[in-house]
């Protein structure tokens, strides 16, 4: 992989004006090690897969180019000129998306159905990561999600698998990007867009398709059976919160509320890992699904109870959970497993909890630790702080989470 990679970067950016080759080196250098959230034989698909596209087709080029540039100016936030360049390519990546699709196929793809259907999910793909990166906190990445749902079910049937497509290797690099982002969105606080929920497609009830692609890991290296149970939970809590909150839960939600959560609490992490040549290590792995599951718990806890704080056997729970986790999550800050960056949800749905001064501190100083974080975790940082700040009892718990960002206008995503 490493003779691709030096020479995408004399090819590409020999074709780079000089105020777009910084945005390049930035995606090359910096962004795409933090893009990958798992170890993979592969290597990192952002950089194997991506660019060798981008190297010939000017829209995937923008994608990378709007990516690192906003990668830039999340670090530079004083320099507007950053946000200018990186807004172009952002308009030019919108532009070109709306030519293809009113008919237009893309050069390196081809001009088949399926050529079209591969080449708009990965367009539409890179834009999520593109907000993720940026810190969107106007819900942009629920809308290309949702745009996206239409052209990626095919991929994901079995007809589809194995596939002599010259692009096969794309095809679970995109999968999997969509089956993390999905099944995140659909358990995040969504603040201002509250009232829309994710839909989740049938296929994600099981993750065992990814295991089929070479790339499998990349983007959710631990628990695929944690994971698959997010549909469910999703349900789950959506049922919830169309209820009249201010009665009791009926039977039937109650009973499979409990049934899940004792079914995350009695979860072996070490029967739920990826096995073969490259992947992280059992322990990461079980580590991760460890600090995961126990999010999922308060996350279930915080929709079956209008205000946590009025249960103090709950709190006492929650915080020995806090207790418990806050050593493990510590460990992957501290670390250079990549796994950690998929604990951006779990760490802001446990410091939603927090109502000791050093629980606080630990949380609020891991948000913050990284110069090089992308816009979503600093934004995930700012509306926990927020919470923190906030006197009036609803602002705990995930549940606080969501009630904070509707109050001041926000929804972000912590994909």
């Amino acid at each position: 992989m490493l003779p691709l990679r030096a020479s995408l970067t004399f090819g590409a950016l020999s074709q780079l004006d000089d105020i777009s080759r910084p945005s390049y080196e930035q995606y090359l250098a910096v962004t795409t090690v933090l893009l990958v959230r798992g170890r993979t034989s592969e290597g990192n698909p952002f950089i194997n897969y991506v660019l060798p596209l981008a190297a010939s087709d000017n829209l995937i080029m923008d994608c990378v180019l709007a990516i690192g540039g906003a990668h830039m100016s999340v670090q530079h936030a004083k320099n507007r000129q950053l946000e200018v360049v990186a807004r172009g390519h952002y308009a030019r990546v919108l532009a070109g998306l709306r030519k293809v699709l009113a008919g237009q196929p893309g050069s390196t793809f081809g001009s088949s159905r399926e050529d079209k259907q591969v080449y708009v999910v990965l367009v539409l793909l890179l834009l999520c990561i593109l907000e993720g990166v940026q810190g969107d906190v106007n819900g942009a990445v629920y809308h290309h999600l949702e745009a996206t749902r239409q052209y990626v079910a095919p991929l994901a049937a079995k007809s589809r698998r194995p596939s002599p497509h010259k692009l096969q290797h794309i095809h679970g690099f995109l999968l999997e990007i969509y089956t993390v982002f999905s099944l995140e969105l659909a358990i995040t606080p969504k603040g201002t867009l509250d009232d829309q929920p994710v839909n989740l497609d049938p296929f994600l009830e099981s993750l065992a398709f990814l295991g089929e692609y070479k790339s499998c890991g990349f983007m959710l290296g631990f628990g695929h059976g944690l994971f698959g149970m997010i549909p469910e939970i999703a349900k789950l809590v959506e049922a919830r919160r169309a209820e009249n909150l201010d009665k009791k839960a009926p039977s039937s939600l109650y009973q499979s509320y409990r049934s899940l959560v004792s079914k995350l609490d009695s979860w072996d992490e070490f029967a739920d890992v990826l096995e073969g040549d490259g992947v992280s290590p059992r322990y990461e792995q079980a580590t991760a699904a460890t600090i995961y599951r126990n999010a999922l718990i308060i996350y279930l806890h915080s929709a079956f109870h209008d205000n946590l704080l009025n249960s103090p056997e709950l709190v006492t729970e929650i915080e020995l959970r806090i207790d418990k986790m806050l050593p493990l999550c510590w460990a992957f800050y501290s670390g250079i497993s990549p796994l950690r960056r998929m604990m951006l949800w779990p760490v802001m749905v446990l410091a939603s909890c927090c109502s000791k001064r050093h629980h606080v501190e630990a949380f609020r100083y891991g948000l913050n630790i990284n110069p090089r974080a992308p816009g979503a975790v600093r934004e995930a940082a700012r509306v926990v702080q927020l919470l923190w700040e906030d006197e009036n009892p609803r602002a705990f718990g995930p549940r606080g989470l969501n009630w904070v960002m509707k109050k001041h206008g926000i929804s972000i995503s912590v994909c």
